[in-house]
């Protein structure tokens, strides 16, 4: 919140595409800050905080907005991930990561 309040808002898939590390992969290997429009960037961002454990509440709060969600990366389970719907109790307890959730479903009853 503190970086996105310093940085005037968000800029859009659209406005500065992801651009993987791995060689090979984009023409310069690298995020090109010169896409990064300051006039045409959401601003509209509030702060707030989601129960934890509660896949209800996390429901509800993204279908009012994306929201940032933290987890642990460093466990098996998420660095041999390929896809799909995690569903484990191994997933460990600590904060590595922070992603951004955009949206929610289901896959066979998950």
């Amino acid at each position: 919140y503190k970086w996105v309040s310093a940085n005037k808002g968000l800029v859009s898939l659209d406005q500065f595409p992801y651009v993987s590390g791995i060689l090979g992969t984009s023409p310069t290997n690298h995020c090109d800050l010169t896409l990064l429009n300051r006039e045409s960037r959401l601003s509209n961002v509030t702060i707030g905080y989601v129960q934890s454990h509660s896949s209800i509440a996390l429901r509800t709060a993204i279908a009012q907005q994306p929201v940032v969600v933290f987890m642990d990366g460093s466990s098996p389970i998420f660095q041999n991930y390929h896809g799909g719907i995690i569903n484990s109790p191994d997933c460990g307890n600590d904060t590595t990561h922070a992603m951004l959730a955009v949206g929610y479903g289901q896959r066979d009853g998950i």
